[in-house]
């Protein structure tokens, strides 16, 4: 299904293959072991510029390399390892291995240097595992594992000088929690090495999980105890949508960031997706915002000059059936207010809530005596003296159907942007359904893949 969104999205850079060589710097791989080296996710790890890196903690690290060296299942610790090896070897291009990654299909047009790190994260705890059962069963690895600590000591170490800067750039009692989880590695390091070297049986094993369990579930509890336990949400105009926006739409003006009006039920117009999909993000570059320098992220501040900008296009976002305004609770331009108005529908500390003029409804007929009743976003009932058609004001694309009265329909478009049906005289009720093209081979292939693994399954003998 996403293969074939891609052809009707958006992409970007992926378009030009302009991600197939990004790559992740050498000296910010420290980070994997040590996560918070480069502070939090967004606060700043100038080390790794766009590519995210995934994390496995310290402790896991240590087992993982015992675990590659170890007899039972090798054919599995050798694959897992030589996963892990290829992976780092193409986000760093190591010897240009990257242009054999990206002779598997659809590589090239990705950061693969951002999101392939799942895949060594579940090798490597597959490894920690498996070393980890190797160590309890066999004392000669405890050797190894006393080497493996050490060198990922080294790797934390190395990262404190080579991530820049160091912690990211969090201020306040926010960089005490980074530093506080900056120095957690090392200290599970230090007893890991002491438990490896004096410690034995039960007792070992225990100490082992506690310091595993505690490195992973602190670097999850940390970020999300310091998160707000509660806020006080400005909300008169968002129950006034809730209750009155019905099948239309609003644009919000440095108030509700894109994609949260789901959150609340409603439905926003801004919206930050990659892909989103072409027809609309050149609507939004030719018609909406031509100021936005990536349409890609249609999200409009509150300026002056975007206001003035929303006043010059306001038609074209009444044509896509926008009919309320989400602003900062502030005068507006004179540009937006003789259009809006002065006195909003709605108002808290937040926002204010105006209403557009003009908004087309999300059903219209080309013939204008039709009677419309029942309207859905997904159905409507047509009361029309003569065939006429019908538009309606969502994104035509590959997957959509209709019927008319239980019997299908094609789906035309007079924009390239919403999807217009034609409709006998009489009553009609018109449905709308979407399936991604190909999804019912991609269900057939899923069941024939459930069948293959049940296939597998046997049962253990005691």
């Amino acid at each position: 299904a996403f293969v074939d969104f891609t052809k009707y999205a958006d992409i970007g850079a992926h378009a030009a293959h302009g991600l197939s060589l990004a790559t992740t710097p050498l000296h910010s791989l420290p980070i994997l072991v040590n996560p918070y080296l480069g502070g939090t996710l967004f606060g700043g790890p100038t080390a790794t510029p766009s590519n995210l890196l995934g994390y496995v903690t310290a402790s896991v690290a240590v087992f993982a390399v015992v675990g590659v060296v170890g007899r039972r299942l090798r054919p599995l610790r050798w694959f897992l390892a030589g996963w892990v090896a290829m992976v780092l070897a193409g986000v760093l291009n190591f010897l240009e291995i990257r242009h054999l990654w990206n002779l598997i299909p659809e590589i090239g047009t990705g950061p693969f240097a951002r999101y392939i790190w799942p895949t060594v994260e579940f090798a490597v705890i597959i490894l920690a595992v498996l070393g980890l059962s190797d160590i309890v069963e066999y004392a000669a690895r405890r050797r190894v594992a006393l080497w493996s600590t050490l060198g990922v000591g080294v790797v934390c170490a190395v990262g404190v000088f080579s991530v820049v800067p160091l912690g990211g750039h969090v201020k306040g009692s926010y960089a005490v929690a980074v530093a506080i989880l900056i120095t957690l590695p090392f200290v599970a390091l230090v007893v890991l090495g002491y438990s490896l070297r004096f410690v034995n049986g039960r007792i070992f094993v225990m100490v082992v999980v506690a310091v595993m369990t505690l490195e992973t579930v602190s670097f999850f509890a940390v970020p999300t105890f310091r998160s707000p336990v509660g806020i006080h949400l400005a909300d008169s105009s968002l129950n006034y949508l809730q209750q009155h926006e019905g099948l239309g739409r609003f644009i919000s003006l440095g108030v509700l960031d894109p994609n949260w009006g789901s959150q609340y039920g409603l439905n926003e117009i801004n919206a930050i997706d990659l892909p989103l999909p072409l027809s609309f993000s050149t609507y939004i570059h030719n018609n909406l915002a031509p100021s936005l320098s990536n349409p890609r992220s249609f999200v409009l501040p509150f300026t002056p000059a975007m206001q003035d900008e929303v006043a010059a296009h306001i038609a074209d976002y009444e044509a896509l059936g926008v009919d309320y305004l989400l602003a900062k609770p502030t005068a507006l331009t004179p540009a937006l207010s003789a259009i809006v108005g002065t006195v909003p529908v709605a108002k808290d500390y937040e926002s204010a809530l105006y209403v557009l003029p003009h908004p087309t409804n999300f059903y219209t007929t080309a013939l204008g005596t039709c009677l419309i009743t029942g309207a859905r976003v997904d159905q409507v009932t047509l009361n029309c003296p003569s065939a006429t058609t019908v538009t309606r004001l969502e994104l035509t694309m590959p997957g959509w159907s209709a019927l008319v009265n239980g019997q299908s329909v094609p789906i035309s478009s007079n924009d390239g942007l919403t999807q217009t049906v034609a409709v006998p005289a009489g009553t009609s009720t018109i449905t709308f359904a979407y399936l991604p093209p190909h999804e019912e081979i991609a269900t057939l292939i899923a069941a024939l893949a459930l069948v293959a693994m049940a296939s597998t399954w046997r049962p253990i003998r005691r």
